[in-house]
């Protein structure tokens, strides 16, 4: 299906669109004149999100950030629109992630690897996706490009909880990411600015 938008403010990328605070920043966005593609890992969860502004500027992109092909088609998708309808990349919000409480023990191989697909390596794959088309659309834009990682009240500096051991190391570790990031791209005088957004406690579908 042919991409029918145009807008001057340009284009975002969000992931974990389906609740919370993925979900109320793509009606923000949106609200605000970006064309937002929204990430949400359920066929059933792209109408929903797409009746959250006028037809158009919302356009549903099937993501699922701990899923290496998926973040790579994603990529393919929103690279295909954005050459068609000639707007660019102005943000990436790295959002998707899942809650953990449990004991250290309890910590088998499947929880390790779901918790660290989803909550670090999520994030440092969407990043190294994205940031290339992010950089080649940004080319000719009198403005700059914004990654932005969702991280949490329990990011760096912070308390350390118990019964939160992998999602804390998995927060930590991103904030360290996107610390290396932000000066890396400093460094190659890249027009793209990178920061955390450490919310506090949220009432989101994660907690429930």
């Amino acid at each position: 299906m042919a991409a029918r938008y145009t807008t001057a403010s340009g284009s975002v990328l969000i992931t974990g669109t389906s609740t919370g605070i993925g979900h109320a920043a793509t009606a923000r966005l949106a609200a605000a004149g970006f064309h937002v593609f929204a990430g949400v890992r359920k066929p059933e969860d792209a109408d929903q999100v797409a009746a959250l502004a006028p037809a158009g500027t919302i356009t549903p992109v099937m993501i699922d950030v701990a899923d290496p092909a998926s973040v790579s088609a994603a990529v393919a998708q929103v690279r295909a629109a954005l050459a068609e309808t000639g707007s660019f990349l102005a943000g990436v919000i790295s959002n998707a992630g899942v809650g953990m409480i449990a004991p250290v023990p309890y910590l088998n191989e499947d929880i390790l690897q779901y918790q660290t697909q989803t909550n670090l390596l999520g994030h440092m794959r969407l990043a190294r996706e994205f940031l290339p088309l992010m950089q080649e659309t940004l080319a000719g834009q009198s403005r700059r490009g914004r990654i932005y990682f969702v991280g949490t009240g329990a990011g760096i500096p912070s308390l350390v909880f118990p019964f939160l051991s992998i999602y804390m190391a998995c927060k930590w570790g991103t904030e360290a990411f996107c610390q290396s990031l932000r000066l890396e791209l400093q460094l190659l005088d890249a027009p793209i600015d990178v920061g955390m957004i450490n919310p506090g406690i949220i009432n989101t579908a994660m907690r429930g």
